[in-house]
C-alpha cells in the first residue's frame, strides 16, 4: 500500500511539475506573441509610411520630370531665337555697311555738287 501511495505521489509531483512547466512554456509563449504582436504593428506602421513617402516620391519625381521636360523645350526655343537674332544681327550689321557706303556714295555726291555750284 505504501509502494502505491508513493507511486501515485511520485506521478502526481511528476504531472504537476510537467503542468508547471507547460504552464510556464504557455507564459513564455503569450509573451512572445505579444512582442511578435507589437513588431508586426511596427512593421506595419513601418510599411504605411515607407508607402506614403513612396506615394510622395512619384508626384516629386513626376513634377521634376515634367519641370525638366519644360525646361528643355524652352531651351531649344530660346536656342531657335537665338539663332533668329543672329541671323538677324548679320543681316542687320550687312545692312549698315550698305547703308555707310550709300552714305559714303552720298557724301561723296554732295561733295561734287558741292563743286559744281562754285
Amino acid at each position: 500500500m505504501l509502494i502505491i501511495v508513493c507511486r501515485r505521489c511520485v506521478s502526481s509531483t511528476r504531472n504537476f511539475i510537467l503542468s508547471w512547466r507547460r504552464f510556464i512554456l504557455n507564459i513564455k509563449t503569450f509573451l512572445l506573441n505579444i512582442r511578435d504582436f507589437v513588431l508586426s504593428r511596427r512593421d506595419f506602421v513601418l510599411s504605411i509610411k515607407t508607402f506614403v513617402l513612396n506615394i510622395r516620391d512619384f508626384v516629386l519625381n513626376r513634377r521634376y520630370f515634367v519641370l525638366s521636360t519644360k525646361t528643355f523645350v524652352l531651351n531649344i526655343r530660346d536656342f531657335v531665337l537665338s539663332k533668329r537674332y543672329f541671323v538677324l544681327s548679320i543681316k542687320t550689321f550687312v545692312l549698315n555697311i550698305r547703308n555707310f557706303v550709300l552714305n559714303e556714295g552720298d557724301f561723296a555726291l554732295s561733295k561734287s555738287n558741292l563743286f559744281l555750284y562754285f
